[in-house]
């Protein structure tokens, strides 16, 4: 989540411009709605990755399952309810809502299953997530001015600030053995792609 919720979000906070050069205008105006439905949901899947390690303990993969499936079934049901009175826009929000509403009960399922210390493990997951909520708030708050930015200067300012906040996540959210394997997974990958 280090490295992938800084794209995410500032991918997110760029939709109006992204979707005016790509598909034009018209779909341009509904860029909040990437922005609520992509963000939280996305974010919560990384972190909550781990559950991939829960196949050989099966009492916690069925109460993650279970948890899953309640989760499916409110976002149905809110979503259905939202849906009538704010139209689809309430269907996106409705799964936004419940993507985070059991997030804390399914991150504490894992990291008790794996016996990892849970505190410490959410005490991260704040370290990684509140920096880029300030990012994407102030994005979201300055995205008239960015918007009237040429594209060149749009994709520097934008460059910047993902840069920045990549250096934020390496060094306040990152141990020093995080930061040495993340070295080691791009310099292999980087040795792969030059032979």
């Amino acid at each position: 989540p280090a490295v992938t919720m800084p794209v995410i979000v500032i991918v997110a906070a760029s939709s109006f411009k992204i979707l005016g050069l790509w598909l034009g205008p018209e779909i341009a105006q509904y860029w909040h709605w990437s922005v609520v439905g992509f963000v939280p949901i996305i974010a919560s899947q990384f972190f909550l990755l781990p559950a991939m390690n829960l196949v050989d303990k099966p009492a916690a993969y069925v109460k993650n399952n279970k948890f899953s499936a309640i989760q499916t079934l409110l976002a149905l049901t809110a979503g259905t309810v939202l849906c009538i009175f704010y139209g689809a826009f309430g269907f996106i929000c409705a799964n936004a809502a419940t993507s985070l509403l059991l997030f804390e009960q399914r991150y504490r399922n894992i990291a008790d299953a794996l016996k990892v210390d849970y505190r410490k493990c959410r005490r991260k997951a704040l370290m990684i997530a509140v920096p880029n909520i300030v990012v994407l708030t102030l994005m979201l708050a300055f995205h008239t001015n960015l918007n009237e930015l040429s594209l060149a200067n749009y994709s520097i300012a934008v460059m910047g600030i993902l840069i920045a906040c990549m250096l934020a996540m390496l060094f306040g959210a990152l141990e020093a053995d995080e930061r040495k394997l993340l070295k080691n997974v791009v310099l292999q990958g980087a040795w792969r792609n030059h032979g």
